[in-house]
């Protein structure tokens, strides 16, 4: 088997939710999944502001890879608003 007949696995790229301005990049990195990252990637005091912020990440039409977002555990008040974000 040559190296050119093994497709390589396609990787993830994780943002963090406070670098709005790397949102695009991640998604047009060529990765096959972007990720925005709200949980311990911001502190306790951010939380609100990276939520809404967050929402701009999945604002594209037609984005060119999966978009994720790796959010607060669910038994906690943040990742109850998380999810409520999310929904909305």
């Amino acid at each position: 088997m040559t190296s050119t007949s093994r497709r390589p696995g396609r990787a993830w790229i994780i943002t963090p939710g406070l670098h709005r301005d790397r949102f695009a990049n991640a998604q047009k990195s060529g990765a096959a999944v972007a990720v925005v990252d709200i949980e311990d990637s911001v502190a306790l005091p951010d939380k609100q502001t990276v939520r809404t912020a967050s929402e701009a990440f999945f604002a594209l039409l037609d984005p060119p890879c999966t978009l994720g977002i790796r959010m607060n555990s669910l038994t906690t008040i943040d990742g109850i608003k998380d999810l409520v974000a999310l929904a909305a």
